[in-house]
C-alpha cells in the first residue's frame, strides 16, 4: 500500500493518473463526482498495460461501465482533502463515490456540511453514514422475516476491550469481530470461547475499531451455506449472485467455496424470485436505508424461509468490465444478472428528481442526524 499525506495541497495532488476532469480551487457551475483520499491516506496502485500507474482507491461506488466514460466526460471531480475556501461552490447536483462509511468519514462529513442541504447528491453521505455496520442493523431491525444479527462497534486496544463489549452487551459464543473498513471477508474472525480473545488481538488491525456481530448459523438442512447478493437500486431490487459453501465463510477466495455452482445458483435465483417472503423483506429495505444504491449480503435457506442479513452497503463490486471477447454462456450470464441492474442504475442516476434522500423521510429536519454525529465514536 502507498500512504499519501494527510493533507493535500491542492485537489489535483494525487501523484498516479486519474480519468476524468479534476477540480481544483474555483471549479465551473457543473455536476461533481465527490471522490476522497481514505482518512488513512492508503491506496493501492495497479500497473496498467501501458506501463504507467494507477491509483486503486477502496469501498468506492460501484459504477456501471457504460456510465463510467460519461460521468468523467459531463462531471468535475472534486477531491478531498481540499485547501481552505471561503465559499463553496454553486453546483447543481453531485455523484458521491465514497462509498464506505469508516473508510472515508473525514470526506463525508465534509461533503455533508459543505454541500448536505443544498445541493442533490446521489448516495447522499448521511445515508452512507447510516450503512456503517452497526447502524445498518439498528436500521434493519424489525424487518418481518429477516433476521439482522446484533452489531456493536468498539475500540480494540487491548483483549479487555473485546471481553467488556462481550460482557456488557450481552453477546453468547460464537460471535463475529471484524476490522472496520475492511471488505470480502478480510480480518473475519469467529470466536468460538474466550481463549479465541487472542487471535483477534494478534492481527494487523488490532488498536483500530472494530465491529462485534452476533454468529448466525444460516446452514442448509443439507449442510450448505448460501449466500445472496442483492442489489438495491432506488426501489427496485435485483439478485446479483448466488455463492454456496460447505462452511460459513462464502467468499470466492475461500478454500470451502464450492466452484462448480452455476447451474444450481441459477436455479435458487429462480426459486428466490418466486418467493413472496423474500420480496417482501427486499421491498422493505430501501425506505430504512435512504440510498440510491447499495447491495445486502445474506444467508438465504429457501426451503424452510430462513434469511439473515450479513451487510448492506454501497461499497460492493457489482458490475465488472471484461478484458478481451466475451464467450455465449458468460454474456448470457451478465444479460441475466448484471444488466437489469445496470439499466436501472443508468435510468435513476439520470432521473434526479427521484434520487432517494431529498425525497425520503429521513431527510426531514430531525430525523437523521449528521454524518459528523453519526460517525462519531
Amino acid at each position: 500500500m502507498t500512504k499519501l499525506p494527510k493533507a493535500a495541497p491542492k485537489s489535483a495532488a494525487l501523484p498516479f493518473r486519474q480519468t476524468g476532469r479534476t477540480t481544483r480551487i474555483s471549479p465551473p457551475a457543473r455536476p461533481i463526482s465527490f471522490c476522497a483520499v481514505p482518512d488513512n491516506g492508503e491506496i493501492g496502485v495497479r500497473i496498467m498495460a501501458d506501463g504507467k500507474p494507477t491509483a486503486l482507491l477502496p469501498n468506492r461506488l460501484a459504477v456501471p461501465k457504460e456510465l463510467r466514460a460519461e460521468l468523467e466526460l459531463t462531471t468535475d471531480e472534486l477531491w478531498y482533502p481540499r485547501p481552505p475556501a471561503p465559499n463553496p461552490p454553486a453546483v447543481p447536483w453531485i455523484v458521491n463515490h465514497c462509498a464506505d462509511a469508516d473508510e472515508y468519514r473525514n470526506g463525508l462529513i465534509w461533503l455533508d456540511e459543505t454541500f448536505g442541504a443544498s445541493v442533490p447528491i446521489f448516495n447522499h453521505p448521511r445515508a452512507i453514514a447510516r450503512s456503517r455496520r452497526d447502524h445498518s442493523a439498528a436500521a434493519l431491525q424489525g424487518i418481518a422475516g429477516l433476521k439482522v444479527p446484533r452489531c456493536v462497534r468498539l475500540q480494540a486496544k487491548s483483549r479487555a476491550a473485546f471481553e467488556q463489549c462481550f460482557s456488557e452487551n450481552g453477546f453468547r459464543f460464537p460471535v463475529l469481530v471484524r476490522p472496520s473498513g475492511e471488505q470480502t471477508g478480510r480480518g473475519l474472525i469467529k470466536i468460538e470461547g474466550p481463549k479465541d480473545w487472542d487471535r483477534a488481538v494478534n492481527t494487523p488491525w488490532f488498536g483500530k475499531p472494530h465491529f462485534m456481530t452476533e454468529f448466525v448459523d444460516f446452514a442448509t438442512e443439507d449442510g450448505l451455506y448460501l449466500k445472496a447478493r442483492v442489489l438495491f437500486v432506488a426501489d427496485r431490487f435485483f439478485i446479483r449472485h448466488v455463492k454456496g459453501a460447505t462452511g460459513w465463510k462464502v467468499h470466492n477466495d475461500s478454500s470451502n467455496s464450492i466452484l462448480d455452482f452455476k447451474t444450481r445458483e441459477l436455479e435458487l435465483i429462480e426459486i428466490l424470485n418466486q418467493n413472496a417472503d423474500f420480496a417482501r423483506i427486499c421491498a422493505d429495505v430501501p425506505s430504512r436505508t435512504g440510498l440510491d444504491f447499495c447491495g445486502m449480503d445474506m444467508g438465504v435457506d429457501p426451503e424452510r424461509n430462513r434469511f439473515v442479513m450479513f451487510e448492506c452497503n454501497a461499497a460492493m463490486s457489482v458490475f465488472f468490465k471484461s478484458a478481451g471477447r466475451v464467450d455465449a454462456e458468460r454474456q448470457a450470464r451478465r444479460d441475466l444478472l448484471e444488466t437489469p441492474a445496470s439499466s436501472a442504475f443508468e435510468a435513476h442516476l439520470r432521473a434526479r428528481d427521484a434520487w432517494v434522500w431529498r425525497n425520503s423521510p429521513l431527510s426531514q429536519d430531525g430525523a437523521s442526524p449528521s454524518c459528523r454525529t453519526m460517525l462519531t465514536d
